[in-house]
């Protein structure tokens, strides 16, 4: 399995970004979420549906075939294959038919759960049965797929009506009081239809204002790649480009003159920089509340001191390619004025560009040193670490692999 690393940062943990609602992030993680729910409903449903077979086999073996084609037993098994259909077909349709496997199956399941009430031995057994399906299954709705609390009421309506009419049917069919029963079922769905609504509005509200707090400038964070010392690395995507980008963050409790200084430093010297070999540059800002970013290549791969140490010594010709590569991107650093001041296997990473492998990319300019009138405020002093060992200066971690590119 890859993993993506940009800068020499390895992936510590991530963050799940909700989006806005029409970009292609926004539909993975609701087609994501869909399948969950209906791989939860199909297993669950037919568990319970053998857990019935099992017992009775063992209680009225002889009346098997009678329970099998029992109207109840019947529709609690198309329920459960309703369920199974949309997990498979919500992992293969397009982004726009996901609302359409959502709530029809959604209203599907629940009228199957419905028809589970009118039968033979119809009574509140199997009200209480079928309202407590559905409406468990409306809940683990709510709060696993993302949409809005209107859209979920509708569904809840949808779903829970069939159990109000199959309670009156059912009452009437074995001549109780068919007002009354459907009465007690409808107030539960009320309940039902309020509860699942509210947790949508909470958990739906709650993404949105996580899609607010993880937008820096145009870009829209995903995950974090990595943190040190010097920032924050995110992966991230354009609000229009929908390019996979890396944003690199000054955090607030480091935004101090000299830090500030030192990171636009950080990107001003590596944007002057345009070799095949070296990270570009996107784009430099500052958000309405004062964060400190720059948005950057993401790159995929694995740094040279993992190669070594995975593969061992590498053929004299492919050192050689690589290290031309290398030499190329500091000859146009050199010839900038700039000294790079921390080469080390660690920050040369190997890479994948338009189908070539063994692209170089020389990471971390965090240390490099202008040759040309740099203000001593602007060097990284004697003295002054800006990384961890463990991390490597200039606070970026060790990539872990990603991709072997022998």
């Amino acid at each position: 399995m890859k993993k993506r690393t940009i800068l020499g940062r390895a992936p510590s943990s991530a963050a799940s970004a909700v989006l806005t609602d029409d970009s292609s992030e926004s539909r993975a993680f609701y087609r994501a979420r869909l399948v969950l729910f209906m791989r939860l409903i199909a297993t669950l449903s037919g568990l319970f549906y053998l857990a019935n077979l099992v017992v009775a086999l063992v209680v009225e073996p002889a009346e098997i075939v009678e329970t099998l084609t029992h109207s109840s037993a019947v529709a609690h098994l198309l329920g459960t294959l309703i369920a199974a259909a949309c997990w498979a077909l919500a992992r293969g349709v397009g982004a726009r038919a996901l609302d359409a496997v959502d709530f029809a199956g959604s209203s599907g399941i629940s009228l199957m759960y419905a028809l589970m009430i009118p039968g033979e031995h119809a009574g509140h057994e199997a009200e209480t049965a079928a309202l407590l399906a559905t409406s468990w299954t409306l809940v683990a709705r709510a709060a696993l797929v993302p949409t809005t609390m209107q859209r979920t009421a509708a569904i809840g309506v949808v779903g829970l009506v069939p159990c109000i009419a199959a309670s009156y049917y059912a009452a009437g069919y074995t001549g109780g009081q068919p007002a009354l029963r459907a009465t007690n079922v409808a107030f539960w769905a009320v309940i039902a239809v309020s509860v699942t609504t509210v947790i949508s509005r909470i958990i739906y509200g709650l993404r949105r204002e996580v899609q607010h707090a993880m937008r820096v400038g145009q870009y829209t964070l995903i995950e974090i790649l990595g943190a040190g010392a010097m920032g924050v690395v995110y992966r991230a995507s354009h609000a229009l480009l929908r390019r996979p980008t890396a944003i690199k963050i000054l955090p607030p409790d480091r935004a101090s003159a000299v830090e500030v200084r030192r990171f636009e430093r950080e990107v001003q010297l590596t944007s002057l920089l345009t070799h095949p070999n070296t990270v570009a540059i996107y784009d430099f800002g500052r958000t309405p509340d004062g964060l400190f970013y720059y948005a950057m290549e993401l790159l995929e791969g694995m740094t040279l001191e993992q190669l070594v140490r995975s593969h061992g010594p590498q053929a004299p010709s492919r050192v050689v390619h690589i290290l031309a590569q290398c030499c190329g991107a500091l000859q146009e650093a050199h010839e900038a004025g700039l000294v790079h001041r921390d080469i080390k296997p660690a920050n040369v990473m190997l890479t994948c560009r338009g189908g070539v492998f063994d692209v170089v990319k020389v990471l971390d300019f965090g240390l490099v040193k202008s040759l040309r009138g740099a203000s001593p405020a602007d060097e990284t002093q004697s003295g002054d670490v800006a990384g961890t060992p463990q991390s490597g200066p200039g606070g970026h971690p060790r990539p872990e692999q990603r991709r072997r590119p022998g």
